[in-house]
Order: structure tokens, then sequence, then C-alpha cells
């Protein structure tokens, strides 16, 4: 068990903080020259500027593909009993995503990832001192807030997240607030915070204040702990995990504790979630892809530096016979295309010079560091957009398929951690009593519009939560119309041949189609059962019609047999009695 102390606690966290800070040393400067110099006329990453914007370049190809859009959440049940609350989860999370500004966040947390690490904190409502201006249609919904990577710490102890023992960040408040908050909050030991001294802080000072001229604002900064193994008498079976330890430092540089532990009213999984890349072996920070192309960004840069000096020293000079004092008149004042005549003219009189420029082998160096970069990131000329008439077919076709390929990967590994993102909402949603809006499809399943989500009779163990990566990736409108164009084809040609060929499992191919087609939920737009059911309606009245049709020529050829049968006189003598009858009844 992690001892609870201020003593221990502040060792604790002083060695979060120096492995954090191991691993964020080009943290401010990627952020620079990601912005560049243009942005802020303090920025001072490198006294010559970098040529090749490649950060810049990888967030703006990238972004779009990750975090475009909202994402849109499916819930499956495992037993389709479940059903209509699995479709009364989906349509909240739908609604939730929508109206509580998780588009913003995930974007920076997007940005955060492709530099290093990105951490996502999920509370159970608003908090204000995360976030000031909030979206007020999503109420007291839970919330996803953006954790800068220079403000969270974990266990340096753990090989990943999930062995880690505790997780933790760091913010600035008001001390009037805090105050204002330990009286209310018996959680708050208020002798201790009364003692607090406001002052500057000093990690915010040297990442973001560092050229902001302001005031004192009177903050302290707050440290808050989630410890998973922490038992904190109270606690609630199912809905308390592990507890919450909460420190404030102030200008004395010491962390103090400000109240006893707090039983965490959330998932077992945590609060926070981290956004990764890649995993590095035995480390708990991810690596993120700039952060492991930055040697051969500082390289590029550094020779197109040289080219750019080389290029500016260029000099396309005329050496003249020194004693013709008129010939070099003439050539320096003469403009371009003008006709200069000279007595008695020597060629050799006239030489031009050139000095300097960019030579051969800088650019063939550049064009190495260049297919580097593009080799260690993926971002190919394909990629940009920018492909010239040199390479065939094939190659265009195998640069943009290996670059999709790791695309795809990043895109996978961001959608993983957003389905974690909605996981802990989830919870929250389940286990709070505040209504949530279902949507107007809600009708369509006799849901009504608006449900409180303790009410449901959820339980989360029984539901697949399953964030559709492709719904937050940009694509074109064209893409858009040929996937709508295949899936009419395919459930056309698929509902006729169901009946024809009951031995193929057509779910599990409905499946492997749609995830084919980025159309996870093709299996509930075409239910085969169903079709199955209503193609066996169809055979069986078509077989009824038949029948009827049959029995109906059967009957005329015995009528027409019998005719023939009784031979000419014998049907004379019943026209005759047909005729005889008709008049009964007072026809002609």
């Amino acid at each position: 068990m992690l001892r609870i102390n201020e003593e221990n606690l502040r060792d604790e966290i002083k060695s979060a903080r120096n492995w954090r800070e191991k691993h964020l040393q080009h943290w401010r400067s990627m952020k620079e020259r990601f912005a560049g110099l243009a942005y802020r006329s303090d920025t001072n990453y490198d006294a010559a500027h970098d040529i090749e914007n490649i950060i810049g370049q990888y967030v703006s190809l990238v972004l779009p593909r990750m975090a475009y859009d909202v994402p849109r959440i499916h819930v499956t049940a495992d037993d389709p009993d479940n059903n209509k609350r699995a479709a009364a989860l989906e349509l909240g999370m739908n609604q939730w995503a929508k109206r509580s500004a998780l588009r913003p966040t995930l974007q920076q947390l997007a940005t955060d990832m492709t530099m290093c690490w990105g951490v996502g904190l999920v509370t159970p409502e608003p908090v204000k001192h995360l976030r000031r201006i909030d979206m007020g249609g999503a109420g007291l919904m839970p919330r996803v807030y953006r954790i800068a990577p220079e403000k969270f710490f974990i266990d340096p102890a753990a090989e990943t997240a999930r062995e880690a023992r505790y997780l933790g960040h760091e913010y600035s408040m008001d001390l009037d607030d805090l105050l204002v908050q330990a009286e209310s909050d018996k959680a708050f030991d208020l002798d201790v915070v009364r003692d607090l001294k406001a002052s500057y802080e000093r990690q915010k000072e040297e990442y973001a204040r560092g050229a902001i001229s302001m005031p004192d604002r009177n903050e302290v900064t707050i440290i808050e702990m989630w410890v998973p193994e922490l038992e904190v008498e109270g606690a609630k079976d199912g809905v308390h995990h592990g507890g919450l330890v909460r420190l404030a430092e102030d200008s004395e540089g010491s962390a103090r504790l400000v109240g006893e532990p707090q039983p965490y009213y959330g998932p077992a999984c945590g609060p926070y979630t981290v956004f990764g890349a890649y995993s590095v072996p035995s480390d708990v920070y991810p690596l993120g892809p700039m952060t492991m192309a930055m040697p051969l960004i500082e390289e590029t840069n550094d020779h197109a530096k040289t080219m750019s000096y080389s290029a500016a020293a260029y000099r396309r000079l005329v050496m003249v016979d020194s004693r013709g004092t008129k010939m070099a008149q003439d050539v320096a004042s003469t403009p371009d295309m003008f006709v200069v005549p000279a007595e008695n003219m020597d060629r050799d009189r006239v030489v031009p010079l050139e000095i300097g420029g960019v030579t051969q082998q800088q650019m063939a160096y550049q064009n190495i560091m260049s297919a580097r970069l593009d080799r260690l990131t993926g971002m190919s000329e394909v990629i940009r957009g920018s492909v010239s008439g040199d390479a065939t077919a094939t190659e265009v076709s195998t640069a943009s398929a290996s670059s999709g390929l790791r695309l795809g990967y990043i895109q996978r590994q961001f959608a993983d951690a957003v389905n974690s993102v909605m996981y802990k909402c989830a919870w929250y949603i389940i286990n709070d009593d505040t209504e949530i809006p279902l949507g107007p499809k809600a009708a369509s399943f006799g849901l009504p519009a608006r449900a409180k989500g303790s009410e449901m009779g959820i339980d989360l163990a029984e539901m697949t939560l399953d964030v559709q990566a492709y719904s937050m990736e940009r694509t074109s409108e064209a893409l858009q119309q040929r996937r709508a164009v295949e899936l009419m084809q395919i459930v056309g040609n698929v509902g006729q041949q169901i009946a024809a060929m009951p031995f193929i499992n057509w779910e599990r191919l409905m499946a492997i189609v749609g995830d084919a087609l980025n159309v996870p939920d093709m299996g509930d737009i075409l239910n085969v059962e169903e079709m199955k059911k209503a193609i066996e309606q169809a055979q069986q009245a078509q077989q009824t019609k038949i029948q009827e049709q049959e029995a109906q020529a059967a009957s005329q050829q015995a009528a027409a047999r019998s005719r023939m049968q009784t031979g000419p006189a014998d049907a004379a003598q019943e026209l005759r009695n047909q005729e005889r009858s008709a008049r009964g009844r007072g026809g002609f």
C-alpha cells in the first residue's frame, strides 16, 4: 500500500515530475516549431529559424484524419433481450457527444498525441477551474478535459499506465476560491488551507507565462492524485474505486495535504486516459511521432538552412578587361535585351562568372534527408497530395498503401483512447440521476425523449461500446457517395440470395463486408432473420397462387372433357334449357 503522508507524497511527486521533465526535453521547442516564428514575436527556439516546418506539415495532414468530426458510438448488448437498453445508451451517448464540446477537446488531444502524448480527464459534471466557459446544452452531464503534458504525472516505476500505482495532475486555483470551497466542503482541512501562501506557479511560468507580463493572481498550485490501491473508509462497492488525494503547493514550494483522502466516484479504470501513438518498452510514457522524428527534423533543417545560405550568397558577375572602361560602364548600365555596339569586339574581354549558389551535392543530400524523414513518419508526397509525373501508378499505389498503414495505426490508437473516454462517460451517465436527451430517434425504439441513466437498468459489463474510428475522419463527398451506392447494391443482391443459399452464415458475411466498407453496423441495417421470413412468406404466397391457378386450370379442363363426352345433341339441349331459364328470369 502506498504510504499516504506528506513527506512520502512529496518525494513521489518530485520523482514523477523529474521523470516527466526528462521526456519533455523538446516539448516547448516542438510547440514553437509547430507555430512558426510569425505566431509570437518572442519565439527564440532557434536563432536561425527552420526552413521546413515539418511538425506543422505533419499535424495539418494527420489531424483531419484523426479528429475531424464528433465520434459516433455504437453499443451492442450481449443478450438480445437488452437491445432496447443498448439502443437507449447509444442514443444518449451520441447526443451527449454533440452537446458537450467534445470535438475541440479531441482535436487538442490529437495534436498533443502527434507531438508527445495527450491526457484526457473525465469528470461526472463540469468543473469550473478546468474550463471557465462551457457549453450549456450538456447540463450536468460528464465532461472531458484536456490536461497539458507538462501538468500530468504518473508513477515513474510503472511500465504502462495500467500498472501505475498513482496518476495525477496539477492546476492553479485562486487562494480565495480555495478558502470558500474549504469552508463549505468537509473534505478539506480548513486550518491547513488558511495557512497557505499564494505563489506564482513555477511550472506555468516556465512553459506558458515566460513572456507574459501579468500581475500575481494570488494563486496556489493544487495537485490531485488518483491512487487505485487506496482503500478509503465509506467507499461503496461498484461505485467507488480507489481514492483521491489532494495537496496544495504554496509559495514555499512544499506540498501539503489539504484534507483526508476521499473515495473516487468513477469507473475502475480511473479518470485519466493517456493518448499515445507508440509504446516504449519498460517506460510508462508513450512516444509521439514528432518526438521520434525530432533528430531528423533538426538535421534536415540544418541542411536546408545551409542551402539557404548558399543560395543567398550566389553571385553572377561579369569580368571585363580593366583597360576597357567604356565597355565596363556599358555592361553595368545597359538594361536587359538591349544591343550594345562595340569596336574591335573580343569575346575574351567579357567573361561571365558565377560564385556561390546551391551545389548538386547539397541538393542530393537534402533529398536523402527528406527520404529518411518520409520513411520514418510516412509523410510521403502521395499523402501530401503532391504527385509528380515521374512515378508510375504502381509506385504511387505502393507509397499510398504504406503511408495509409502507418496513419491507420495512429488512427486506431487514437480511436482506442477515445473509446476508453467514452466508456468512462457512459459509466457516469448510467450511474447518475441526471436526465440525458435521447434525440428524435428514441420514439422509433419506444423510448422517451429524455431519460435518467440510473433508471435504464444498464450494466456496462453486458454491453460493448465501440467508437467507429472512421466517423472522426474527414472523408470526401465522392467517397461517401461511392460507399452509399455500393451499400445499396450489396443490400439488393444479398436480399435475393439469402433464401437461395441458406447454408451460408449471412450474419458473419455481413460483418466482414461491413468492416470492409466502414459500415460496422451493416448487420443491423440488413436484418437477415426478418429478410428470411419475408422471403419465405413471399414464396408461400407465390406457391399458393400457383396452386390456385393449377386448380382453376384443372377445373376448366374437366368441364371441357365433360362437354366433349355428352355430344352435340346433349349440348344443344343444354343450350335450350339455359335460354328458357333466362326468359323465366326476365331475360331475352
